[in-house]
């Protein structure tokens, strides 16, 4: 193979390499931070972490699987569905602190959005 066409090719490969790297990165740097559902009783259920600050556009993720059922409630019309698993995703897109509970059992949460 002539030495040039060797060239194209390992700078094909490093740019394929590259281009990988960044999707990869890029996709879990914009999949965002991850609350989720902490404690074994009702008594010491809790948002982990409690309060979160993030930047605008940010996406955030709640988690939980429990031997009781919650949810993640903003208003009548941003909440979860309630159950003993389950997952809920918000995107932010502009500054504030968003305030947030599980109205199953009242612990609380929020998101400063900066």
């Amino acid at each position: 193979m002539p030495r040039p066409r060797l060239i194209r090719l390992g700078v094909l490969a490093i740019v394929v390499a590259l281009a990988l790297v960044a999707y990869f990165v890029g996709s879990s740097l914009a999949s965002g931070p991850t609350v989720h559902i902490a404690g074994s009783s009702s008594a010491t259920y809790h948002f982990k972490p409690k309060a979160l600050t993030v930047h605008k556009g940010a996406t955030v993720h709640w988690k939980w699987s429990s031997n009781q059922p919650h949810n993640v409630t903003f208003s009548a019309k941003k909440a979860s569905a309630t159950g003993s698993s389950g997952s809920y995703k918000r995107t932010f897109k502009k500054p504030g602190t968003y305030r947030y509970i599980c109205t199953v059992h009242g612990f609380r949460g929020k998101v400063v959005v900066k």
